[in-house]
Formats: C-alpha cells, sequence, structure tokens
C-alpha cells in the first residue's frame, strides 16, 4: 500500500514502475534493449526501470511517442480511457466489429511494446487490466474524446417505407387479435385466414414477416398468451394496459428485445434498457451499426467510472440481480434487435459498401395525446392519428378493425359490443369514450344499439368463481360483514364471491361464526400483472467533452506525411551505421514498428534477430516461427491455403514437422477450440508480438 498523502499521479507513477519490474523477462529485457541499449550485467530491474521512466519524463521523448500514434491507437487508448477496468478481452470484444482480431492483437502488443499501455491484475480478480502509462496521460489527455469512438456520420438519403410501428399499427393488431385467437400455427407463423384477413386490413402495406416478428415480440411480453386449454391465443388486457402506460420509446424497446427470443424477465428488461438508452442517445443523428453497437457497450459497461446516480433506480437494480445470464447482452443479441428495429420501422437503414448506416426514425420521439376519431351513421369510427396507445386500448376492447393506413378504420358491432362487456365494461363506459374524442355527437342509433345488446347481455349470465350458498335467515350477516367480496347476489341466500384463495375463503367464511365443514372446490386464479419499469435516459451518460481534460498540455499528432518522413530518415542512418545484415534488418523492422524514437536507439547490439513471419514455399521459415512462438507461448496469425481461413491462436505443439496443434480463443462465444493444421497448407505465418497484457488470454480457458 501507498501512503495516503501520495499525490495520484505519483501512486500511478509507482504502480508502472511495479508493472514493469515484474514483467516476465522475454517482454522486460527486450523493451530495456529497445530505449535503453544492450543490458549490462550485473543488473537491477528497479534501476532499469527508473532509467525507463526518466527516458519517458524527456519531452522530446513523449512528443514523439504521441506523434506516431495512428488511428486505431487513438480509438484503443480512448476505449481504454473511458471502459471501465478494460482487459485484453473486454477490449477485444468493443472492437470486435470494427477491428479484425489479428489486427487488434498486433495493435495492443505495439501500444505496450511502445510505452503507452501497461497491465496490472485486478484487485479482485485474475484479469490484466490494461492503463494509460501515466507519465503519458497529460500528452493524451486532449486527443482521447470520445468521438474518436462514436461521432454521428454525414446525413444519407433512406428509402421511405410505409409500413411502420405505431400506436395505431398496435392497436389494430392487437384487436384483431382479441377477436382471432386462432391467429397463428404453433410455431408463430400466421395462418393463412389471419394473412388474407391483415392484408386486406393494412393493404398494399401488409408484410407477413413483419407481422409475425411483432406477434413473437407480443407473445415473449405476455401482452398475448396461449390459452391453457389450447383454444388459440388471447389478450392479457391487464397487462397490456400496464405497457400502454409506457412512453413509446419505452414501448419500442421493449418489443425489440422481446422479438429476439423467448427470454427470462430480467434478460428482457436489461436488454431493453440498453436498447432504449441506445435509441435515446443517437437522437436523429446517422451512424453506422458498428458504432451502434460501440456505443451500446459502453452504455451497458455495468460499474463505469460514470457516477452509479446517473442511472435511473431500475437501471441499479437490474445491475445488481444481473446475473450470467444479463450478462449475455453482448453484440449479437444487440446486433439482433437492431434487426428487429428495422424490420418494424424503428430505425431506418442504408448500405454503402461495406457500411450500414443506421438512423432512428421520428416515430421514437415522444409524442402528446392529440388523437380524435369520428363515427358515421353505419357505426363505422375513424381513428385519427395521434392517440397514445394507453388511449387506445380502452377503444379497441369494443372495436373491430377493418382498414389501417395513414388513419385507422373500426367498426362497432354487435360481437365486438358484446365482447367488451365481457370485458366488463359497460355501456356508459363506451359511450363516454366515444364522446370524450368524438367532436360531434354520437349517431342516435348507435346509443339505441348500445341499450339493446346490453339489455340482451343481462338478460342472461354465465359466471364462475366462489359461490357461498347459506340459509336465507343469515343473509343480513354476510351482506354486512363480507360486502367488500361480493360480486353478485345471485338469489336469496347465494352469493357470488370474488376470494383470491380457498384460504382466504375458508378464512372469510370461518369468521361468520358459521359451521363450515368441507373442502372449496377449485376456481381459477389470476394473479395481478407484473408491470413493465419506465426506462430513463441521462444524456450525460455519455456526454463526449464531460471526461476530456485541458488541452493545454496535449501534444499533437504527426501527419502520415511528417511521420513518414521521419522514418525514412531513421532509414537513411542506417547506411552509415556498422552492422551485419541481420541487425540492420532487426532495426529496419524497429522503425517500422515505431519504438525508434531518437537516433541513439539506433544501437546494432541491442539488436537480437527473430524470424516473425514466413510465406509461400518457405517451409523452414514457417516451421522456425511455429517453434519460436511455440516455445515462447506467443500468439500466431495463420493463413490457411485452400480456405483463405484467418486462424489465430498459441501453438501447443508441432509433431514431426507436418502437423500444428493450436489452441485458438473465439471472441464471440469466449470459447477455446483446438485445431489440428497441416504446416503444408499455411499460406502465411505471422508471429503476434508479445505483450503481457496477453499473458494467459488463452491458457487459462483452455
Amino acid at each position: 500500500m501507498w501512503p495516503m498523502n501520495l499525490d495520484a499521479k505519483v501512486q500511478k507513477i509507482i504502480q508502472w514502475r511495479e508493472s514493469f519490474c515484474t514483467l516476465p523477462d522475454k517482454f522486460f529485457f527486450e523493451l530495456v534493449r529497445i530505449y535503453l541499449g544492450e543490458v549490462k550485467t550485473p543488473y537491477n530491474k528497479q534501476k532499469l526501470a527508473e532509467e525507463i521512466g526518466a527516458f519517458l519524463r524527456k519531452k522530446e521523448t513523449r512528443e514523439s511517442i504521441v506523434k506516431f500514434l495512428d488511428s486505431t491507437d487513438i480509438k484503443i487508448l480512448t476505449a481504454i480511457k473511458f471502459l471501465n477496468e478494460p482487459d485484453v478481452e473486454k477490449l477485444e470484444k468493443f472492437f470486435s466489429s470494427s477491428i479484425q482480431q489479428g489486427e487488434f492483437y498486433s495493435a495492443v502488443a505495439s501500444l505496450e511494446e511502445r510505452l503507452l499501455i501497461f497491465s496490472v491484475r485486478g484487485k479482485n480478480s485474475e484479469k490484466n487490466l490494461i492503463k494509460i502509462n501515466p507519465y503519458l496521460e497529460d500528452d493524451l489527455s486532449g486527443l482521447l474524446n470520445l468521438q474518436n469512438l462514436i461521432s454521428p456520420e454525414n446525413a444519407k438519403k433512406f428509402p421511405e417505407r410505409r409500413l411502420k410501428i405505431s400506436s395505431e399499427l398496435l392497436a389494430v393488431f392487437i384487436c384483431y387479435i382479441s377477436s382471432h385467437p386462432d391467429i397463428c400455427k404453433n410455431n408463430g407463423e400466421l395462418k393463412k385466414k389471419a394473412a388474407s384477413d391483415l392484408a386486406e386490413i393494412f393493404q398494399e402495406n401488409f408484410n407477413k414477416e413483419f407481422f409475425e416478428t411483432l406477434f413473437k415480440a407480443l407473445k415473449n411480453l405476455h401482452l398475448v398468451q396461449e390459452d391453457s386449454e389450447g383454444k388459440g391465443f388471447f389478450v392479457d388486457w391487464q397487462k397490456l394496459e400496464l405497457f400502454s402506460n409506457l412512453t413509446f420509446g419505452n414501448q419500442s424497446a421493449y418489443i425489440c428485445a422481446a422479438c429476439t427470443g423467448s427470454f427470462s424477465r430480467s434478460m428482457i428488461l436489461s436488454s431493453a434498457e440498453i436498447f432504449f438508452k441506445t435509441l435515446s442517445f443517437l437522437k436523429q443523428e446517422v451512424y453506422t451499426r458498428q458504432k451502434i453497437l460501440q456505443i451500446a457497450f459502453l452504455l451497458k459497461d455495468k460499474n463505469s467510472r460514470y457516477s452509479e446516480n446517473s442511472f435511473s433506480r431500475f437501471s441499479r437494480i437490474v445491475a445488481f440481480g444481473a446475473s450470467a445470464e444479463n450478462s449475455c447482452v453482448d453484440s449479437n443479441f444487440l446486433d439482433a434487435m437492431l434487426d428487429c428495429a428495422i424490420e418494424l420501422g424503428i430505425v431506418d437503414s442504408v448500405s454503402e459498401g461495406e457500411n450500414e448506416f443506421i438512423c432512428v426514425n421520428q416515430i421514437f420521439e415522444e409524442k402528446k395525446s392529440q388523437g380524435s376519431l369520428s363515427i358515421d351513421a353505419g357505426f363505422s369510427v375513424t381513428v385519427l392519428p395521434g392517440f397514445l396507445l394507453s388511449e387506445l386500448v380502452p377503444l379497441i376492447k369494443f372495436l373491430c378493425p377493418k382498414k389501417c393506413d395513414t388513419a385507422a378504420v373500426f367498426e362497432i358491432t354487435r360481437q365486438s359490443v358484446l365482447k367488451a362487456f365481457d370485458f366488463e365494461m359497460t355501456r356508459e363506459q363506451i359511450s363516454a369514450i366515444l364522446k370524450k374524442y368524438s367532436h360531434y355527437e354520437i349517431p342516435q342509433n348507435l346509443l339505441v344499439s348500445l341499450d339493446e345488446w346490453a339489455d340482451s347481455y343481462d338478460s342472461a349470465a354465465l359466471y364462475k368463481g366462489y359461490v357461498l350458498k347459506i340459509r336465507p335467515e343469515n343473509s343480513i350477516v354476510i351482506e354486512k360483514k363480507l360486502s367488500s367480496y361480493i360480486i353478485e347476489i345471485l338469489s336469496p341466500g347465494i352469493f357470488l364471491m370474488n376470494f383470491s384463495s380457498d384460504e382466504q375463503a375458508k378464512n372469510c367464511v370461518a369468521r361468520l361464526g358459521l359451521d363450515f365443514v368441507g373442502n372449496v372446490k377449485s376456481a381459477k386464479k389470476t394473479a395481478p400483472a407484473l408491470g413493465f419499469p419506465e426506462i430513463d435516459f441521462d444524456s450525460k451518460i455519455l456526454s463526449c467533452s464531460s471526461e476530456i481534460l485541458s488541452t493545454e498540455n496535449s501534444m499533437a499528432l504527426g501527419s502520415k506525411k511528417e511521420v513518414s518522413k521521419i522514418l525514412e530518415d531513421f532509414k537513411n542512418q542506417l547506411e552509415n551505421i556498422s552492422a551485419s545484415a541481420e541487425q540492420k534488418e532487426g532495426l529496419v523492422d524497429r522503425i517500422k514498428r515505431r519504438v525508434v524514437l531518437s537516433s541513439d536507439q539506433l544501437r546494432p547490439e541491442s539488436v537480437k534477430f527473430e524470424l516473425t513471419e514466413a510465406s509461400g514455399m518457405n517451409f523452414t521459415g514457417k516451421l522456425r516461427v511455429l517453434e519460436s512462438a511455440l516455445q515462447n507461448e506467443d500468439l500466431v496469425e495463420l493463413e490457411m491455403s485452400t480456405t483463405k481461413e484467418i486462424l489465430i491462436g498459441v501453438p501447443r505443439a508441432v509433431v514431426k514437422n507436418q502437423i500444428l496443434f493450436l489452441v485458438c480463443k473465439n471472441p464471440e462465444t469466449n470459447s477455446v477450440e483446438e485445431y489440428e493444421v497441416s504446416i503444408a497448407l499455411i499460406s502465411k505465418v505471422k508471429k503476434i508480438r508479445s505483450s503481457a497484457s496477453f499473458l494467459n488470454l488463452i491458457a487459462k480457458e483452455s
């Protein structure tokens, strides 16, 4: 432990020095030879680390290091700055959609070799956390801006599409489901009759895959459920009402999360939260799919350096309860949610070359209620745009969908009104809702019909529930003591009760002081519906300026032309240096790797030449590279001649100079796979330079 009064930067420098001294010898001495020259014995690691520190304190050294940075370096350094406790695995996942695996490993190794980053063991884990060298933090501060990773693109022209999810479309579709329980097959495919009906309702806008995707989401959110008796599907109105109270943005996020599959409630909640925050951050700017995945990664980076208070209470609850299941909200899952959002018209998409550009549709913007409707004498109801889903849910309980385009057209029928009565709506409620949103008087013949249908409905009633039967003379006791439980007095001494359980029924009757013997026959029990937490977005969570330090001390990047000239000058100086061909080749390699910062480093005696790449017919060279990597447990990148497949892994064995056993890590699944490779079929082998950050990257998994 360091003294409490030590300056924070001093603590970081001590941490860097300790990390440097504990590097494996092969890393330690290679870096010392590069920057200080050949190591003389006897040596002291602490003193050598201090000499490296003194080398870094020179302004010209730091200027050269910063000048040689390229765009990939800047992106990785920015991610290291903004991600919480990044290790090589987290960084690899973050860049999985934008940087090839081999290029990524080489870039990280290069940053470590150029003294820009170092690794330390995490306090509560076996991970090697990657940090920026404290000697260079101030010099880099103004360069490491989140805009390096997630800046928006130029405006694009997106194709027009007519079919987009909206409150009106949701209402029409749910209304259709409520009166057509046999809408889908068991596999979620629309039945022919349903597809035909919906095609008639939505006309040229109809898209079968669109509605199958939407139905899947409604089912996975349990807004639509399968009947236990195999009679098709029904709408859970209680759950739908809770869902409809959310903002449209929240509704869209939940739907996209549920589109991807049937998951636990906590998984859907956490996925929806990440997706909502991602879309909210995008606003209506254009981003590539890769950048959107990186934005989502930053947002879901739990316990990030952004204050926990910037997240909603719901976010913290979800994060606290997050298990391995919730950590699976990876790039593949987010990719799938984006695909659903494109399918449903929540975001617009256009491809140009290898890039896909995405922009959040205007429908994601929140709106205030401004809907209205009109009713004609034929009981046709035209619902104009502007309604919130929470306002449409009571309407669709007594309507029958006919058409959905710019406006939605419904019909009030005897059957649809009787269905509403089954949902415990009254004629008074129906007429009140219609009057509320109509600018004109309700047609008199409709009001008359509502009265007739209500009288017809009330002429007979079929009940299912708890029935209490007692002697008529005891009725007054029931009516006084259990009045809150009485649904209906069926006849003298016979009551329909709303007890929630057999136990409650027995206890209530026991309190009456009556002799009661026997069990209660079971009745259908409906559990209260779980709601959907609202998701908020704090725009400051990923503020691109909030973490930027003063740029006063920042150093400038070099232009490609400037860097190229400096490197060429170093190569020209080699002509006047007395060295063997191998030593000169080794020094040229260092110049290319941007580790030569001054002419003083052009020391031939510090070079230990090593073959790191071989290709084509050079079988012996390929074998030498593989055997060297095997001995040092280094990563290699292989290109196969037959399949052109790229394999990256650690060699485990070379058998009879012919067969290579290679252990590779799959960055998407984090799993380790072993390959048996014929060396003769390798067209190119390249050893990825050693890095302390890679220690146990694959070995710990195998």
